[in-house]
């Protein structure tokens, strides 16, 4: 298992911050950037601007003066829970190495996290999806389960190249509530029993098919019966949280 892992908007609730300096920099209003990098990214305005490169840095100084950067909610919870059961994670960021070790130093749960793609380690920025690939190759494994955390649309469109298995994170959100869909993800590294059907008669076996497919029908689970192993897997549909 693989979990791919934004960080702006996603681990710390620091989209803000990114709008604020930008406004700054550019003399623009909060709303109009806030809505062209949530929709465009920033480099649509850029495009505008022969100077971009220094507007960069100017922002970048506006950045390196944030005091206080919150973490979403309960995303604490979540480090930890990545932690204590060995999922391995990559944390993949359009953000420049300097500024995450900004943001590191002033949110110290994420020092925790050990496996980190930044902005300088590849060419295209979100929503191409060459970092996530990147992240694959480094970090994951050969048939690997692979669940992303993106709240952006450039960044679900880089994500969604890789994974289905996306979790869609908001500044709303609540990773005690995400954590509780995971978990059937996560059934063998839960301690979560397969159930076996090589031994189940065939009348047992077409009545749990039809209590799981109406649990699907229902918007609880989404089945898959894995008759070749021998056994039912599961997994969550994956689902917004607002």
């Amino acid at each position: 298992m693989l979990f791919l892992i934004d960080l702006d908007g996603t681990l710390i609730d620091s989209e803000p911050l990114h709008h604020k300096a930008w406004a700054k920099v550019l003399d623009l209003s909060e709303s109009y950037v806030r809505y062209i990098i949530n929709t465009h990214g920033i480099d649509y305005i850029l495009e505008d601007y022969p100077n971009s490169k220094r507007l960069r840095k100017l922002k970048l100084e506006e950045m390196l003066k944030t005091e206080n950067v919150n973490l979403i909610k309960n995303a604490d919870k979540f480090i930890h829970f990545i932690v204590n059961n060995n999922i391995n994670h990559v944390v993949v960021t359009n953000t420049n190495k300097e500024l995450v070790e900004h943001f590191k130093n002033k949110v110290q749960v994420l020092k925790k996290l050990k496996n980190w793609i930044v902005r300088e380690d590849y060419k295209n920025k979100k929503p191409d999806s060459e970092c996530y690939q990147l992240a694959i190759d480094l970090y994951g494994k050969k048939n690997d389960h692979i669940i992303g955390f993106e709240d952006s649309k450039p960044g679900l469109a880089a994500i969604s190249c890789v994974t289905p298995n996306v979790y869609k994170i908001c500044r709303n959100s609540d990773y005690l509530k995400i954590m509780e869909y995971i978990k059937p993800e996560c059934r063998k590294r839960f301690g979560m029993p397969q159930i076996n059907l090589n031994h189940m008669g065939k009348k047992k076996l077409k009545l749990l098919k039809i209590v799981f497919a109406m649990a699907g029908s229902l918007g609880l689970v989404s089945v898959l019966l894995n008759l070749k192993r021998g056994c039912l897997t599961y997994s969550e549909r994956k689902m917004d949280f607002l």
